[in-house]
């Protein structure tokens, strides 16, 4: 496996084990969790999390995404708009096929077991905190008040 391909399988790994989307910060802390990636090799390794995030997301400045909007190349998105440093991985309900009812059956089988665990690296609570809030935003019926309502 290549150099990027071994960041963008890493980058995209990390953010399903998030739940679909999360934070630079936590994009970081979920890579260096994973230990997959020898990260000593790389002076600045989080630069390229940032470059190859951009590189795969049509939400990125002109030019630096590689592709077009839609196509097989724009894996990412920005999930509360262009600098705020929170990503997505598109299309991953569809991929899951998670929806909101299924997002709770998750929640309920798996409260049990992680509620002992801490909030930060916690994936339930980053599917919760990120995927299900989500979704209730798309739903037609809410206003736009409960869509602007800031979960995280």
């Amino acid at each position: 496996m290549d150099v990027k391909t071994m960041w963008l399988n890493e980058i995209i790994e990390s953010l399903k084990d998030l739940g679909g989307t999360g934070t630079l910060e936590e994009i970081y802390d979920q890579i260096e969790k994973r230990r997959n990636i020898n990260l000593d090799k790389y002076t600045d390794w989080k630069a390229q999390v940032r470059r190859n995030i951009y590189q795969h997301s049509s939400d990125s400045k002109e030019g630096v995404f590689r592709g077009k909007p839609g196509d097989r190349n724009d894996l990412f998105y920005t999930v509360k708009g262009k600098r705020s440093g929170v990503w997505g991985l598109r299309n991953y309900m569809i991929e899951n096929d998670v929806s909101i009812r299924k997002g709770i059956v998750k929640i309920m089988d798996e409260y049990l077991v992680e509620k002992s665990k801490p909030l930060k690296a916690n994936p339930l609570a980053n599917f919760v905190r990120h995927q299900i809030t989500n979704e209730f935003k798309k739903l037609p019926f809410l206003n736009e008040s409960f869509a602007k309502l800031d979960f995280y």
